[in-house]
């Protein structure tokens, strides 16, 4: 079995969030209107304490982009929000990868 370590340097780290909700919805903000089709699995995803990536749904209205669990998250739970790619409607891409540690109470 070989393993292989991935670096991504070029991302921001947002302050872990603690103690929050089962169902956290979390809403992201752009400064430009989010192009739809650029919001997927791919582009905005929750990874739990395992690396393994969580199902989530979205929900885009212009600039923000709602992130929520399908069914809720573990409590005493680390999870991570990952943000990249995504577009905007005049085909922009954000330049930097987001992250937000948060833990469920």
């Amino acid at each position: 079995k070989t393993t292989i370590d991935v670096v991504v340097n070029n991302y921001k780290e947002h302050p872990e969030q603690v103690n929050q909700e089962l169902n956290k919805v979390w809403t992201i903000t752009f400064n430009d209107i989010v192009s739809t089709t650029s919001v997927t699995n791919d582009t905005i995803y929750v990874l739990n304490g395992k690396g393994e990536e969580v199902a989530v749904k979205y929900s885009v209205d212009k600039m923000k982009v709602k992130v929520q669990p399908v069914k809720n998250y573990t409590s005493g739970e680390t999870y991570t929000l990952w943000v990249k790619d995504v577009k905007s409607t005049t085909g922009k891409t954000i330049g930097k990868y987001e992250t937000l540690k948060f833990t469920i109470k």
